[in-house]
């Protein structure tokens, strides 16, 4: 699955919006922000925590390649900001949602 989707269904299970920044990432400079968004390269995961855990969390993978790519927020939204800081989506999850579901309802 690739990176967008995964982040779409974690926001979706958490009922919760995320601010995404791409720039955070650790990337060759050349790569397109499309294939960091849309590639399904191997052993990646997405985990959600609590800020008040985020020093404990880290302190369990240092030397190990693990990095912040954004935070969960309140607003029920999905914004992905680029390599380069600028703003490449702001969609509601419910937008998404019905974009997700609209291949099962057609059957």
């Amino acid at each position: 699955i690739d990176q967008l989707n995964t982040l779409v269904q974690s926001a979706f299970a958490g009922g919760y919006g995320m601010q995404v920044e791409l720039s955070f990432l650790d990337l060759a400079a050349d790569i397109r922000e499309d294939k960091v968004l849309f590639s399904e390269s191997q052993s990646r995961l997405l985990v959600t925590i609590k800020a008040t855990d985020k020093d404990a969390f880290e302190k369990m993978f240092v030397d190990q390649s693990c990095c912040r790519i954004g935070q969960v927020i309140e607003q029920q939204n999905l914004v992905v900001n680029g390599l380069r800081g600028q703003a490449l989506l702001d969609v509601s999850l419910d937008s998404l949602k019905q974009a997700w579901q609209a291949p099962l309802q057609e059957m």
